[in-house]
Formats: structure tokens, sequence, C-alpha cells
């Protein structure tokens, strides 16, 4: 299928969004995982042991959805809050052993989404395209922010 190439950029960006949606809940569907869970088990496999609110600040989430999200994984064993001991107010998440041993299959999904995307791009062309998406990333956190939103 080709698409009509008179669009705007947002409808491209939009469009592979949606796609990485369907594609995502497919893969994740046998693990009760849903997007906004990929991207905490995302940041927690880099970093253990970190804050809620790093976590929801990291993935540029509102609190509701990272408490709504962290609930929802501590419910099905592949992670773990523990109060914090300098700010008993605070929770620190850590991955449980069932998030370890999901961790290669996890990196198999993200890497065949990686593949499928970069389908017959060169190397040059897969490092430009980054640097663009980085850039156009930044354009969007600088406008926020400037906003004060």
């Amino acid at each position: 299928m080709r698409l009509d190439r008179d669009r705007l950029l947002g409808f491209y960006i939009g469009f592979i969004s949606r796609q990485a949606h369907r594609f995502f809940e497919q893969e994740f569907k046998p693990y009760q995982l849903g997007r906004g869970s990929l991207f905490i088990l995302k940041k927690l496999y880099e970093k253990d042991g970190v804050h809620q609110s790093v976590l929801q600040s990291s993935i540029h989430v509102d609190k509701a959805n990272i408490t709504r999200v962290v609930a929802k994984l501590a419910e099905l064993g592949y992670i773990r809050k523990e109060p914090d001991s300098v700010d008993n107010r605070a929770n620190l998440i850590y991955l449980t052993e069932k998030a370890y041993d999901f961790k290669p299959r996890f990196e198999a999904i993200i890497r065949k989404w990686n593949d499928i995307l970069t389908t017959e791009l060169s190397d040059e062309e897969k490092a430009m395209l980054k640097d663009m998406l980085i850039r156009m990333c930044e354009n969007t956190l600088d406008y926020f922010s400037e906003q004060g939103i």
C-alpha cells in the first residue's frame, strides 16, 4: 500500500504512531501489557529503583496515568513499589524477577518494530532520520515549555 505524498508531515507522524499502537497492542497482548506500560518498563530496564515522579517526568505523562499504569504493572507482577527510606511520601519502583525474565522478549519486540520502520533504509538514512526526529521532539518540548504547559 502506498500513501498519498501530498499530506502534511504531522499526518505521517500520526499514521506511524497509530500503526505502532496496533503493533504493540498485538505483540504485548499475550503478556497483558498495554502501551503505557511499555514506556515504564523501558525506563526501568535502563535504571531500576527510581521514584515514580522520575518515571512520570521522563516519559512525559501526567500523574494520574503513571499511577494507573504502575498499579497495573504491580498487579501483573512486573514491578514492586517500596517506600523511599529518605522521603516516606515517595515510592521507589523496582522490576521483579518476572520483568527481568521478560526483558529478552520485550527487547525482541521493540527491535522488530524498529526493523519494520527502517526496512530498506541505509545506515546513513537511519542516522539522519533519528537525528531529525530527536530535533522534532525537542522542538515540541521547547514549544510547550515556552507556553508554560
